[in-house]
């Protein structure tokens, strides 16, 4: 669990991600924002928050309404989650689009999948952290029905996601599916 830390993002590192296909280019739309030197963010009316390794591990803009459920059936925010948490999401679309020729399955993924959030106690009472308070872990252990562990496909997740708090921007809210806002 962090709290936020000032963006080092630039906008050629953003236009990085374009040119590599991970983010839409920037035209009058304005699909993405550099932050100016803000310690933490202020997110503009329409956007939200987003972070550079999220986009290198399958986040899109505008996201899928399955993404958008999920977020909403947790009370979570985009910047709630950590890279490995958005690298099983995009996993886990691909599978269900790529394999099994279906749209995401809600209920498949609650079968498959835990998220924890993690709270902090503020003031006397718990809520969650600003950035990365939230981890999604395959089901297992135990020997239970629930057990995915050994049922489902490895996937080669980065043990270390150094600085990447600080690798924020913002990214257009889109409409189809909007995303939690930021609440602060």
């Amino acid at each position: 669990m962090s709290f936020w830390a000032p963006s080092d993002v630039t906008e050629a590192t953003l236009n990085g991600l374009v040119s590599r296909g991970l983010l839409c280019p920037l035209t009058s739309m304005e699909e993405w924002r550099v932050p100016q030197g803000e310690q933490s963010p202020t997110s503009p009316l329409g956007y939200i928050i987003s972070f550079v390794l999220f986009h290198e591990r399958g986040f899109t803009s505008p996201s899928l309404q399955f993404f958008q459920g999920l977020l909403q059936h947790y009370g979570l925010e985009l910047q709630h989650l950590n890279p490995n948490g958005i690298q099983h999401v995009s996993t886990f679309v691909a599978v269900c689009e790529g394999f099994l020729g279906v749209p995401p399955v809600f209920n498949l993924f609650l079968c498959i999948f835990s998220i924890y959030p993690i709270k902090a106690r503020v003031g006397g009472e718990l809520h969650l952290a600003p950035v990365r308070c939230a981890s999604i872990h395959l089901r297992g252990g135990g020997g239970g029905k629930n057990t995915w562990a050994g049922e489902y496909m490895s996937i080669p997740l980065t043990k270390d996601n150094k600085g990447w708090p600080s690798s924020w921007f913002y990214v257009k809210n889109h409409g189809d599916a909007p995303l939690p806002a930021y609440s602060s």
